[in-house]
């Protein structure tokens, strides 16, 4: 259990699945117009939240060799070049601390980039850089938050909400066998999608991406909905301060591809 004792109003962003290398993902160096709008929008997170106490980056900020489709929808396929466009990106918050949780291994490897981008950052950038699995961290010595990576998804639109229900739940009967207090938030990612679940228990919150439509896998095998964005969280000094959220959303729409005749 990591801990943070700085007793002042801790300010925190959130995000996870740039996807950097993929022709729709994130890049510090753009190579199509989809890549200049999302930087775009990225900077203006930046702007909006300025520098924060600790920036935490859920898993698959790059998105691998695509080995199993043969290098298909990457724009630089070389995983050391995306670890490197990261880092110019983490470099663009200024951040006070960073923590790295570790994404899916079919983007990130089985020795995750994400560990690879942490070992730099601290030793070139001398920003303190944790990487984990899962992340499990006490801020100002009350407020409980953990971040992993991978939850499901669902087919149908109001099957979304099932899974940061189940978690939800799940954290608070572990919290009881241990006789522990459950997380305040718990956060996830990978489906690409913003969702909120809260009730008197604790609160569950799935991440926005930061990778727009158009991607050979999402063309050929997914429906639905995917948000682009992040998150804030501001968590007071005393659980009597208590804490707050707000969410910057952008649509992941591209233009239509569709043929006529």
């Amino acid at each position: 259990m990591s801990t943070v004792k700085k007793k002042k109003d801790m300010f925190i962003v959130l995000t996870a699945d740039w996807h950097t290398g993929s022709e729709t993902g994130l890049s510090f160096t753009p190579k199509n117009k989809i890549q200049v709008e999302l930087l775009k929008k990225f900077e203006e997170c930046t702007k909006l939240y300025g520098r924060p106490d600790i920036l935490i980056i859920n898993g698959d900020a790059v998105d691998g060799d695509q080995r199993k489709s043969g290098g298909a929808g990457l724009t630089e396929q070389d995983v050391r070049e995306q670890e490197r466009d990261v880092i110019q990106l983490i470099k663009m918050w200024n951040a006070k601390e960073v923590f790295m949780v570790s994404g899916t291994a079919y983007h990130v490897g089985i020795k995750s980039c994400e560990e690879k981008i942490s070992e730099t950052i601290n030793d070139y950038l001398g920003i303190p850089a944790t990487y984990v699995r899962k992340l499990n961290l006490t801020i100002n010595g009350w407020f409980k938050l953990q971040a992993r990576h991978f939850i499901s998804s669902s087919s149908s639109p109001q099957g979304r909400a099932t899974a940061p229900g189940r978690a939800n739940m799940w954290e608070v009967l572990n919290a009881y066998q241990t006789g522990e207090r459950a997380a305040d938030l718990s956060v996830f990612a990978h489906v690409h999608y913003y969702d909120l679940h809260q009730n008197a228990f604790g609160t569950t919150m799935i991440l926005p991406c930061f990778q727009a439509q158009g991607t050979p896998y999402g063309d050929e095998k997914c429906d639905g909905h995917i948000d682009i964005g992040m998150i804030q969280i501001i968590v007071g000094k005393s659980v009597n301060d208590g804490w707050t959220w707000s969410k910057q959303l952008y649509s992941a729409k591209v233009k239509s591809r569709g043929l006529k005749r």
